[in-house]
């Protein structure tokens, strides 16, 4: 039996990478006889299983009802059957009797010269340095490792020790839902679409002090005093890091400047980025973003964080932004928007650099090759290096 366990991505850039992996599957007319899907409850994933005849076992969405599954996963998970993840370790206690097959979704251990964790309290910040190391150990008893790119997997060969043996490069691909094609009317496009501005700038993202929307307000204070119209357009749930983003832009006096959409589904990221002029992506980390696949499909300005990682994935696809410095940054982004010819050279760049990457019916498939490969080459004899 093959398990797609989907309950790893639960929301977010991974979720739609499931979505549309499984979509891409049905599309592909994929035989899903021995095939079994383990998703979480009311999801779109959990419809399209239902919808199309693709057995699955389902759970709630919460923390209990997650580790109880795992726990008792023994019981319909076999010897010898193959787990895989598009994102996410192995379930607990299945690394002697499970086959398994994960993609590494742990870039930030990879750059240890980049605190990550340098915004919050000494306290918080030790336990999310040791909840990192317990994730690692959870990874590391992958049998066979899929990464997003190249930088990434050369990273974890030489710092963590992994067979090169058993890693293996997937490249992202957009979502089978985000093309022109696939533009659809949503309340949140509608409300964007109701700002009639030159320059909307999209934080197509959830709310987590990596994706540095905490610099916004002051992005906007100093945007603001140059004269220029414009909007950051956010797509966050409700949190308390959020909050504190409104708090400072408040107290700046630039809230105005400032529209929440909230959460996007999947299907309408089309229509929120195509009445947007900017998608950025001004993470400190990414392994790979969605943003930058979405932005070219839509033919839309990538502006993102310059770094190793960013330029390695994006090459001459995107414009790129010193968020060291905002002083600095605010400088490049009035030079780009004042500049036609670099926006329209970006967007042709972007639409070359995609022709690069997978369809996302040929990263199926490539999902799909590696599965094949872990199934013929059966448990890993140099499990030593764990």
């Amino acid at each position: 039996m093959l398990y797609f366990n989907f309950l790893y991505s639960p929301d977010g850039g991974g979720y739609q990478n499931s979505a549309s992996f499984l979509s891409s599957l049905v599309n592909l007319k994929y035989d899903f006889t021995n095939v079994c899907a383990l998703v979480y409850k009311g999801t779109s994933i959990h419809e399209m299983c239902k919808r199309h005849g693709i057995q699955h076992r389902a759970i709630k969405k919460n923390v209990i009802s997650k580790l109880l599954f795992e726990l008792f996963s023994i019981r319909f998970v076999k010897k010898g059957d193959v787990v895989f993840s598009i994102f996410g370790p192995p379930m607990l206690l299945s690394k002697k009797y499970s086959l398994n097959v994960g993609g590494m979704a742990i870039s930030n251990v990879l750059y240890p010269d980049i605190d990550f964790w340098a915004h919050l309290s000494f306290l918080k910040r030790m336990f999310k340095k040791v909840k990192d190391r317990y994730r690692v150990a959870r990874y590391r008893s992958l049998d066979y490792f899929i990464f997003e790119t190249e930088l990434l997997r050369e990273k974890a060969i030489n710092q963590m020790g992994i067979p090169r043996k058993r890693t293996f490069v997937v490249n992202m691909s957009p979502s089978t839902l985000v093309s022109p094609e696939m533009i659809q009317a949503s309340p949140a496009a509608n409300l964007i679409a109701e700002r009639k501005l030159s320059n909307k700038f999209l934080f197509l993202c959830g709310p987590h002090p990596n994706k540095r929307l905490h610099v916004l307000p002051d992005i906007a204070l100093k945007l603001s005093s140059a004269g220029i119209d414009f909007k950051f357009i956010l797509t966050c749930k409700s949190s308390p890091y959020l909050e504190s983003v409104f708090c400072r832009a408040k107290s700046l006096g630039v809230s105005d400047y400032f529209l929440n959409v909230g959460s996007v589904k999947a299907e309408d990221v089309a229509g929120v980025i195509d009445v947007c002029d900017y998608l950025c992506c001004f993470s400190v980390l990414e392994s790979f973003s969605n943003n930058f696949v979405e932005a070219w499909a839509m033919s839309k300005p990538l502006m993102v964080t310059d770094s190793d990682w960013s330029r390695s994935s994006c090459r001459d696809g995107a414009i790129y932004l010193d968020l060291s410095s905002l002083d600095v940054c605010v400088d490049q982004i009035l030079s780009v928007i004042s500049d036609s010819i670099l926006i329209k050279r970006t967007i042709e760049k972007g639409r070359e650099v995609l022709q690069e990457y997978p369809s996302s019916i040929r990263k199926a498939e490539e999902y799909l090759q590696v599965i094949d490969v872990a199934r013929r080459s059966g448990k890993p004899q140099d499990a030593s290096f764990l």
